[in-house]
C-alpha cells in the first residue's frame, strides 16, 4: 500500500449496486477534496478492483447480488490477513445481530442510511487518519528493525572472529570455544580473546546491567577502551581490572555497572591467572577431566565504585586441562522449565566430564536453534590439547 502523503490522494472504493448512492458518495467525497475515487456495482466487481488500485479506504454496501457486503468483507480480510484496510460498511441493518455479523466479517466501522454529509466525511476522515499513522508506525518499525540488525552486525562484529581463535587455537595449543546470545536484537554481553606474547594468551567476559540499546553501546565503548588501552605483558589481570572499573565509572550512567572476569593463561608455566568483579562462577578441570577449582568472585561490580580492589587468582593448568566462563543469564530462572542453579551446576561439573558438561550446556541453551531467551547468555570453555596431543573426549564434544 503506497503511503498517504495527504488525504487528498487517498484511494477510496465505492461499493454499492445502487447507482444514485455511489455518485451521490462521490460528490460528498469531492466536497473535502478526495479525488482518487473508484465505484464497484456489486461484490465481484468490488474484489477486482480492490486488486487492481489497492484503495485505502473502502465504503462498501452489505445487501448486493452476486457476493454481499459480508462475503467481500470475509474474503478481503483471509486473502489480505495483514491488510489493515479500513472498512466502512453503509446500510440499513437495526438488527443488533446483523451488526454484529457485520463487525464479525471484517467490517472496522459501521454508516447507517440515510446518509449524513457530515458523519460519512467525518468518518473516513477519522479512519484515513487512522490509516496514515498506522503507515507511518509500519514504516518506523520497518526502520527501527533495519537499524538494529546492522546494530547487532556492528556488536557481533566485536566478538572474536571464527580465523581469530583458530589462530589462537593453533599458536597455543588450545580449544577454544565461545558462545554469545543476547535476550533481544542487542545486548550487554561480550567476550574476547587475545594474544599477549609468545605464550600468554588474555581472555574475558563481561556482563553490563540491563538489556537491548543501551546496553550494548556499553559494550562497544568498552571494546574500544579496550582495544586503546590493552594488557600490558607486565600487568595482572586484576591490575587490569581495576584500570577498566575506573573507566567505566567515568563513564557509564549513575546506577548501570558490569561485571567481568578476565583470564590469562600462560602455556609455559601452566596457569591460569584470573581477576573477576562480582563475576559468575569460573570453573576447572585438571588434565584427568576432575573438576578441581570452583571460585565466585567478592568484589564489587563494575562502574560502582573508584579505586575498588580486586584480587588475582593463579591456579595450575596443565595441558588437557579445561575451564568454562559464563554470564549469570545461563542461571535465569525463567530460562526453561529445568532452570540451572549454581549449585546444580557445581554438581555438574564435578559429576561431568569437561566434554559432557559442554553438551549439557549447549543442550540447555539450545545453541544449534537461538530462541528468545529472557536475559543475554554469553560463555567461553577453553581446553588445552598439549600441543599436537589432542584431548579426545573434547574433540568428540566439538
Amino acid at each position: 500500500m503506497q503511503p498517504l502523503r495527504h488525504y487528498g490522494n487517498a484511494r477510496i472504493l465505492i461499493v454499492d449496486d445502487d447507482r444514485v448512492n455511489r455518485h451521490l458518495i462521490r460528490a460528498l467525497l469531492r466536497t473535502k477534496g478526495y479525488s482518487h475515487i473508484f465505484e464497484a456495482a456489486d461484490g465481484i466487481e468490488a474484489l477486482g478492483m480492490h486488486k487492481q488500485h489497492h484503495p485505502d479506504l473502502i465504503l462498501l454496501d452489505l445487501h448486493m447480488p452476486h457476493l454481499s457486503g459480508f462475503d467481500v468483507c470475509r474474503i478481503i480480510r483471509q486473502d489480505h490477513p495483514h491488510e489493515d484496510i479500513p472498512i466502512l460498511v453503509i446500510t440499513q441493518m437495526d438488527s443488533m445481530q446483523d451488526r454484529v455479523a457485520a463487525f464479525e466479517a471484517g467490517a472496522t466501522d459501521l454508516i447507517t442510511k440515510p446518509l449524513h454529509k457530515e458523519e460519512l466525511l467525518a468518518r473516513v476522515s477519522i479512519h484515513l487518519g487512522h490509516q496514515g499513522l498506522m503507515q507511518d508506525l509500519m514504516r518506523y518499525q520497518k526502520r527501527v528493525a533495519q537499524e538494529l540488525r546492522r546494530a547487532y552486525d556492528v556488536q557481533r562484529s566485536l566478538l572474536p572472529a571464527p580465523d581469530q581463535i583458530q589462530g589462537i587455537n593453533e599458536r597455543y595449543g588450545l580449544m577454544v570455544e565461545g558462545y554469545c546470545h543476547p535476550s533481544t536484537e542487542l545486548g550487554g554481553d561480550m567476550w574476547g580473546l587475545s594474544p599477549l606474547d609468545d605464550h600468554r594468551v588474555l581472555m574475558s567476559l563481561v556482563d553490563f546491567s540491563g538489556h537491548g540499546v543501551h546496553a550494548a553501546l556499553h559494550t562497544v565503548w568498552l571494546q574500544a577502551y579496550m582495544g586503546h588501552n590493552p594488557m600490558l605483558i607486565t600487568e595482572q589481570p586484576d591490575v587490569y581490572l581495576a584500570k577498566i572499573n575506573n573507566a567505566l565509572k567515568a563513564y557509564i550512567p549513575l546506577g548501570h555497572f558490569a561485571t567481568m572476569i578476565v583470564m590469562v593463561l600462560d602455556t609455559h608455566h601452566n596457569t591460569l591467572t584470573y581477576s573477576a568483579a562480582a563475576h559468575p562462577q569460573l570453573i576447572v578441570w585438571d588434565d584427568d577431566g576432575r573438576c578441581t577449582h570452583i571460585a565466585t568472585a567478592q568484589s564489587l561490580p563494575l562502574g560502582l565504585v573508584e579505586d575498588t580492589p580486586f584480587e588475582a587468582i593463579t591456579i595450575p593448568l596443565p595441558e588437557g586441562g579445561c575451564f568454562f566462563a559464563y554470564s549469570d543469564g545461563l542461571l535465569h530462572p525463567d530460562l526453561c522449565e529445568n532452570p540451572l542453579t549454581e549449585d546444580s551446576l557445581n554438581t555438574l561439573a564435578q559429576q561431568s566430564t569437561p566434554a559432557f558438561f559442554l553438551d549439557l550446556i549447549k543442550a540447555h541453551l539450545n545453541i544449534t536453534r537461538p530462541h528468545p531467551v529472557p536475559d543475554d547468555n554469553t560463555f567461553v570453555f577453553v581446553s588445552r590439547r598439549g600441543g599436537d596431543t589432542a584431548n579426545p573426549e573434547w574433540a568428540a564434544a566439538s
